[in-house]
């Protein structure tokens, strides 16, 4: 009917006058019962079929609205329950927590009306017929219908009621007029027709199936969730959200594992170059340099990155225009790591803040506070999201009630080889709480020390693999230890509530592990081992460290001295290089072109002191849903090896 009150708002506005000029009545220019039928069923046709989510929702707001005595549902059979007389089919689409099915009761005989035609793929045994249940059914006399071209996997379309359900386990089940098979699934090679065969290494091969997963559905929402709760965070805290590049000339944390992009023409051409020259013994190699600039001919011979982070991006806005911005977006980085961990293109929330407090006093430990409570408040509310309340009566509604169950199942069903507590998601709720005191914050230097002690006390062999040492960065066991209940979390008045740890701040890295943008704490003059940076790591049960950040160096001249630390920069004198000679003679380090416009203009043209920090979201995925790894946590799992989808 929206339509149609727009219809006629735009009639009564014209001028109520014919051509002749003799005024015309407004019942004149009512729409005829004919075109409103017509523009009521534009607007049906326009409009989608309800999720199950939708078709199930409380049924007081479906009381609000009215409902109609017959009703359509799309979905995908999970499995079927045949009998002599009647069969059952149980309905997903996605929607509906994981633990939840709509139950579909259609007579048999309609049933197998409604199967396709079957073909030797189709003679494989579902499910639900091989399944002890059956078999027991089958003893009490009940005779199983085979109709395997309705097995699992077939979306289907149905036309009925919903009603109240005689059976237990579900309020209302859906009573099927008519049925229509939308796209039939073979069940001799559907590889998840026995979900109990269904192993974790069979879904990472079959990326593209593993959404019907119970498990991996739920991941999926949780993971929306997670997301929605940072975007709503965000956004009430006045974050501007900034599309950073996907394509870029710098490595900001200048690690060099980088993915470069090369034009398929460029590729092509040096290539060609290299065989016209194979047999000529005149011609000497070529050099690396000039392959690289031949390599990157289409962005005018500079080298253009997939990004590895959108930090100096995000930087330049917030520093010089707007306070408060953040991103979500994709990063690469060409590790040859198979840890559970590491992903070679993977989801990064990333943030900056301006007007944090000034480190003029020489200690900008007010300022990393402001950062760290900013992130500690996206974080909490993405798990808030995705894990809703631990009281079903408190779940104002269905997406927040999806949200609870399906964390609740997740936990269940963790595939976490540590073998989790099954109630840390009531810590996780605990910590996530927005009456939660802040998460505990520790100084580098006595986690240092908190793991030694551990690492010597009293045992004839060392706690940990790799020793703890002043000077180096923590190791995976060390992070999880920290964030364990044997960690910083014991001494808290709120231990009861989170006996198996939680989230910790480690602040205060020596500046030789971190990177050369984290502002220096202390004298900036001294070169003393034992210098520290003003930056976080937030470290959380099982995975470790799930963000980081830092203030940033917003003073040029130290920020181009940690450059030349890092290799990044030349001093005046030694500015040889092709890219070095391109930066501003005057400055006394030389920083390279692709990085100059980030430590020139951006110190110079008013900077504002800020800070911010980068959020692993597949992280933040596995901590969330008791998920091991994080291939198991994004759709289509990017590793070193090759890319099959």
């Amino acid at each position: 009917m929206y339509g149609v009150h727009l219809a006629q708002r735009a009639l009564v506005r014209v001028p109520l006058r014919c051509a002749g000029g003799a005024q015309l009545s407004r019942a004149a220019l009512a729409p005829s019962p004919q075109h409103v039928r017509r523009l009521q069923s534009a607007a049906s046709e326009r409009s989608l079929p309800p999720t199950l989510q939708e078709l199930l929702r409380p049924r007081a707001e479906k009381e609000a609205e009215g409902t109609q005595a017959k009703q359509q549902v799309h979905a995908w059979i999970r499995s079927v329950r045949s009998h002599s007389k009647v069969s059952f089919l149980a309905l997903t689409d996605g929607t509906l927590p994981a633990d939840e099915v709509l139950q579909a009761v259609i007579p048999t005989e309609m049933l197998s009306r409604s199967a396709p035609p079957t073909t030797p793929a189709d003679a494989a045994p579902t499910s639900e017929s091989t399944s002890p249940g059956a078999s027991r059914r089958a003893a009490k006399g009940a005779a199983h219908v085979a109709t395997p071209a309705l097995g699992p996997g077939t979306a289907v379309r149905l036309v009925g009621q919903l009603v109240p359900s005689k059976g237990s386990g579900q309020t209302v089940e859906f009573k099927v007029e008519s049925l229509e098979v939308l796209g039939r699934c073979e069940a001799g090679t559907y590889p998840l027709a026995i979900p109990q065969q269904v192993t974790l290494e069979t879904t990472r091969r079959l990326a593209h199936l593993r959404a019907r997963t119970l498990r991996f559905a739920a991941v999926l929402r949780a993971r929306h969730a997670i997301l929605r709760g940072l975007e709503n965070w965000f956004d009430s805290e006045d974050f501007l959200r900034i599309t950073t590049p996907i394509m870029t000339s710098s490595d900001c944390e200048g690690a060099g594992e980088v993915f470069q992009v090369i034009a398929d023409s460029d590729a092509a051409q040096v290539f060609a170059g290299q065989l016209s020259r194979e047999g000529q013994e005149s011609s000497g190699p070529t050099s690396p340099r000039q392959i690289a600039k031949d390599l990157s001919a289409f962005f005018s011979h500079a080298s253009t990155y997939l990004t590895v982070s959108s930090q100096l991006h995000l930087e330049a806005i917030t520093a010089l225009a707007h306070p408060r911005t953040y991103t979500i977006a994709p990063a690469f980085r060409a590790e040859e790591s198979a840890t559970s961990r590491h992903l070679s293109e993977f989801w990064m929330c990333e943030a900056e803040v301006a007007w944090i407090d000034s480190a003029d006093t020489g200690s900008p430990s007010k300022a990393l506070e402001q950062t760290m409570t900013v992130c500690e408040g996206s974080v909490k509310s993405a798990l808030r999201s995705a894990l809703g309340p631990a009281d079903a009566a408190t779940s104002a509604s269905n997406r927040i009630d999806r949200a609870r169950r399906d964390a609740d199942f997740l936990h269940k069903t963790s595939t976490d080889d540590s073998k989790i507590d099954k109630d840390e998601v009531g810590s996780l709720r605990h910590y996530a709480s927005e009456e939660s005191a802040p998460w505990p914050r520790i100084t580098y230097k006595h986690a240092i020390d908190l793991l030694q002690q551990r690492h010597q006390a009293g045992s004839s062999s060392a706690y940990f693999s790799i020793e703890p040492v002043w000077g180096q960065g923590l190791a995976s066991e060390h992070e999880r230890w920290l964030a364990s209940g044997e960690g910083p979390w014991k001494d808290r008045p709120d231990f009861s509530h989170a006996p198996n740890g939680g989230p910790v701040f480690v602040t205060d890295f020596p500046a030789e592990v971190k990177a050369f943008y984290m502002r220096l704490n202390g004298d900036s003059s001294t070169t003393s081992p034992n210098r520290t940076v003003a930056c976080f790591d937030l470290l959380v049960p099982r995975v470790g460290e799930l963000a980081g950040g830092s203030v940033r160096e917003e003073r040029e001249d130290v920020l181009k001295a940690r450059m030349q630390e890092f290799g990044l920069a030349t001093s005046g004198d030694d500015a040889r290089d092709h890219d070095a000679q391109e930066a501003h003679s005057e400055t006394d380090h030389a920083v390279p072109h692709n990085l100059d416009w980030y430590a020139r203009d951006l110190r110079r043209y008013g900077c504002a002191p800020h800070g911010g920090f980068g959020i692993g979201i597949e992280r933040l995925v596995s901590w969330a849903t008791g998920t091991e790894s994080v291939r198991d946590c994004i759709p289509y799992p990017r590793t070193t090896g090759a890319v099959r989808f």
